[in-house]
Formats: C-alpha cells, sequence, structure tokens
C-alpha cells in the first residue's frame, strides 16, 4: 500500500484503528493523531485532526464535512525543553 511505503520512508508508523473510542463524540469518523517520541521512549499526542458535520449543520447541507486538525505547541516546547 502507498500509505504504508510513505510512512516508512519518513521513518514514521501508520496505524489504523477502526474501532477506536477516543474522540469519537468528537469527530465524525475519520481522525487521526501524531505522536512524537520523547527522550525517555514515551510516545505522547502531540496533534490530532479529523472531519467534523459542524458546515453540514450549520449550512443544512449533509454534503458539506470539514478537515480540521490542531497541534498543541506546549508538547513541541516540552519536547525541546527534555532534549529531544
Amino acid at each position: 500500500m502507498k500509505r504504508c511505503a510513505l510512512a516508512r520512508a519518513h521513518n514514521a508508523e501508520l496505524i489504523e484503528d477502526a474501532e477506536r473510542l477516543a474522540a469519537s463524540g468528537y469527530y465524525a469518523g475519520f481522525c487521526f493523531h501524531l505522536l512524537g517520541g520523547w527522550p525517555d521512549g514515551e510516545l505522547r499526542q502531540l496533534a490530532d485532526g479529523g472531519m467534523v458535520d459542524w458546515t453540514a449543520k450549520l449550512l443544512g447541507n449533509a454534503k458539506e464535512w470539514l478537515l480540521i486538525s490542531g497541534c498543541g505547541v506546549e508538547g513541541l516546547v516540552a519536547l525541546r525543553r527534555e532534549g529531544g
């Protein structure tokens, strides 16, 4: 699969969890989480995003979906402070 090859080329891991419970009440369907490795070996979430139906509800059009994402800069700052 192309997705897996792209992840490998960038030393990243792609995991699909079709039965996820995290953020299931917030994102409608597809969502992603970007994790970063800390010097202690722990993985911490740096960013997330996914599909939301806010625009469909706002405009009264079921075809209007929006992909949103956000990055918590405090995680990047913490990583920098810890020597990552």
